[in-house]
């Protein structure tokens, strides 16, 4: 909590009641905002585990990144992601998986369901973490368990809906690609 308020940040939210869930962090437009979301994890108590695309640990920054929280993922298909990372939430009593559906830093014009099919496959539930650049606030929540795909995105869509990225430029709609890719869990 200090370093977020050091950096002028304050925290809202609420936390789930299992210690096992998947966050749904959005938007993601800026490098600030993973190191954001670790920290407002911390402050809530949590160690914040994230998913990142596998070049980015390389050695030694595999170890920094490791240490961090980071988990590499390799998102060149075939590899059958969601069950490799749903089995992550088998292997250890606590685990809060951050996953940006945008999966990168620009504009995305679809987001990645990966996110839901994991926490679908877990069985844990999905809490949206957003930051408010314009107001600087780190949020946690909603805190919601998975139904449908529809329903769960309109849920988070509200949770947005008054979200102001660091860069606007880079946020678009809300919204899942038509081709339903299960296997793509962004990072």
């Amino acid at each position: 909590t200090f370093a977020l308020r050091a950096l002028g940040w304050r925290v809202e939210g609420e936390m789930p009641a299992t210690h096992r869930f998947v966050v749904v962090c959005a938007p993601h437009t800026s490098r600030w905002d993973l190191w954001l979301t670790v920290l407002t994890g911390a402050a809530f108590g949590l160690r914040v585990r994230w998913l990142g695309k596998h070049t980015l640990f390389w050695w030694p920054n595999r170890v920094l990144l490791g240490w961090l929280g980071g988990i590499p993922v390799d998102r060149s298909g075939g590899k059958d992601a969601v069950t490799t990372i749903a089995a992550l939430f088998g292997e250890t009593p606590s685990l809060a998986l951050a996953i940006s559906p945008e999966g990168a830093k620009r504009l995305q014009p679809h987001w990645r369901s990966g996110f839901w099919y994991v926490a679908r496959a877990a069985g844990v539930p999905l809490v949206v973490a957003s930051l408010d650049w314009s107001r600087k606030v780190a949020r946690l929540g909603p805190v919601f368990e998975p139904t449908t795909l529809a329903a769960d995105m309109a849920v988070i869509r509200e949770a947005l809906a008054h979200v102001v990225p660091r860069h606007p430029e880079r946020f678009g709609p809300v919204q899942l690609a038509d081709k339903g890719d299960v296997a793509d869990t962004g990072g």
